[in-house]
């Protein structure tokens, strides 16, 4: 006989293991894929050929774009970060300081039920 707990767990893991397997059929074996790929160099009628990093290398050293687009990324991705995450303080921030629990508690159900509410 399964105890009680033994049977949560597995009911637990039967529920994550389908979706996991989507995850690692449909996301992660495509990157890894894709990652082992770029680390040869591929001829039509030859075999494939293991060159490690150097594609890597040549466009960030060679292309002279590379370096430009990569800070580039670098400052979109810190202004996103901090613009997503200065409203949602502001307004915690605004929330706590009404004078009520009773007034808290309803402006938190507004900004939360969108989230919880399909």
């Amino acid at each position: 006989m399964i105890s009680p707990r033994l049977q949560s767990t597995l009911g637990c893991y039967g529920i994550v293991l389908p979706s996991l397997a989507l995850l690692t059929l449909f996301v992660y074996l495509p990157v890894a894929w894709a990652f082992v790929g770029s680390v040869y160099e591929f001829e039509i009628g030859s075999e494939a050929q293991f060159v490690g990093f150097a594609h890597y290398a040549e466009y960030l050293w060679q292309d002279p774009t590379a370096l430009p687009s990569l800070l580039n990324m670098l400052a979109l991705t810190l202004i996103a970060v901090a613009v997503r995450l200065s409203f949602p303080l502001i307004v915690a921030r605004l929330i706590y300081a009404l004078p009520t629990e009773r007034w808290r508690y309803v402006y938190r159900v507004i900004f939360l039920a969108p989230v919880v509410v399909p």
